[in-house]
């Protein structure tokens, strides 16, 4: 029986089915135990279980935040105060490896602001933010996919002002080296024309993206000016420079979902098209369609999710909603209750130090 956190005592000792390492809890964390000699005599190493962070988003007033939450994906509980980003952001995006967090981009108000800004954090030190360069070109609604080495950030919109007309779609992929400062370098393009509202998985060796949207003559759901939306999942070879190619076809047009997953299965959930329950699922090493894995509990989208070896979670929603739900990437079924972020928001990133890519 699992124990609320509340219950857990200082110093007990687990086996973690999901990363096979023994763990360590304290300061309300469960931390890898480490047999690297330095470490000897003091049992733990500064790297925590699988860690799921969320940094900024916006709430029912139209406020931006630099809120950054945090939850341990392997259990199930409230999210807590990481820290705060050094600017408010919404409709970032995130790219990680074991250790390193960085949230890209994104766009802030009044004046609609889009970012350049590349801000990274260390998962096991809650609180330490640092600027570590920029994008070549500020971005919203630009995905990312990642392994332990390479962050790839792809697509976005860009444009002038708020209430304007939108400049077009950002069809580049970019990427940085997740572990260096630097600002981000080509790596290739986008082989289709809707690059806003994408969302991804990754294997060691593959980014894989799906959905979409691309403006047309205004913002997206303007009146008389509706976003073009696609069903097409694209991918790249992390490792390789190059073009994305095409993967298969999500079973619905699909913009500003959210997906997370393992090395072998790709998770997807929610749709601002048609709002909607469906979980999807596709094979990541193998190409094809996406077919249902289940439903959300409600319908939403515009939420983050977070991955471990064994969880998808995802965190807030288009309604700004605090709920967090999660499923069991093995097993077909629906979402379930998780816990609960530490405010209300939407359209906030995501990324944890155990997802697929790693």
């Amino acid at each position: 029986m699992s124990l609320p956190p509340s219950e857990i005592p200082q110093g007990a000792i687990r086996f973690n089915t999901d990363s096979q390492k023994l763990e360590f809890y304290a300061q309300g964390e469960w931390w890898v135990m480490s047999t690297d000699t330095p470490n000897l005599g003091r049992g733990v190493e500064s790297t925590p279980g699988p860690r799921g962070v969320f940094p900024g988003g916006r709430n029912a007033s139209n406020t931006m935040t630099d809120d950054m939450d945090y939850i341990n994906i392997s259990s199930t509980g409230d999210a807590q105060d990481f820290g705060d980003l050094l600017t408010d952001s919404f409709e970032a995006g995130a790219v990680s490896s074991s250790t390193r967090g960085v949230k890209f981009g994104g766009r802030v108000f009044p004046g609609s602001q889009y970012q350049d800004n590349l801000e990274a954090y260390t998962f096991a030190s809650t609180g330490s933010i640092a600027d570590i360069e920029d994008l070549r070109t500020a971005t919203v609604f630009s995905c990312g996919a990642s392994n332990e080495t390479r962050g790839l950030i792809m697509g976005g919109l860009i444009h002038s002002s708020y209430g304007g007309s939108w400049s077009g779609g950002w069809n580049n992929i970019d990427y940085i080296t997740i572990a260096s400062f630097g600002e981000s370098i080509e790596f290739g393009d986008l082989s289709f024309d809707h690059p806003g509202g994408m969302n991804q998985a990754s294997s060691p060796t593959r980014g894989i993206f799906a959905g979409g949207f691309a403006p047309h003559n205004g913002s997206p759901g303007a009146p008389g000016a509706p976003a073009l939306i696609t069903t097409k999942i694209q991918f790249v070879t992390i490792p390789t420079l190059g073009n994305s190619s095409s993967f298969g076809d999500l079973t619905s047009l699909t913009s500003y979902t959210s997906g997370a997953g393992n090395s072998v299965r790709g998770i997807y959930a929610g749709n601002g098209d048609t709002p909607q329950t469906t979980i999807e699922v596709i094979n990541i090493s193998s190409g094809g369609n996406g077919v249902k894995f289940g439903d959300l509990e409600a319908s939403r989208y515009a939420m983050a999710a977070v991955s471990s070896p064994t969880r998808v979670a995802w965190g807030g929603a288009h309604s700004y909603s605090n709920d967090i739900s999660y499923i069991e990437i093995a097993t077909e079924g629906n979402a379930v209750d998780f816990g609960n972020l530490t405010s209300n928001r939407g359209f906030q990133s995501g990324c944890s130090n155990a997802h697929g890519g790693l």
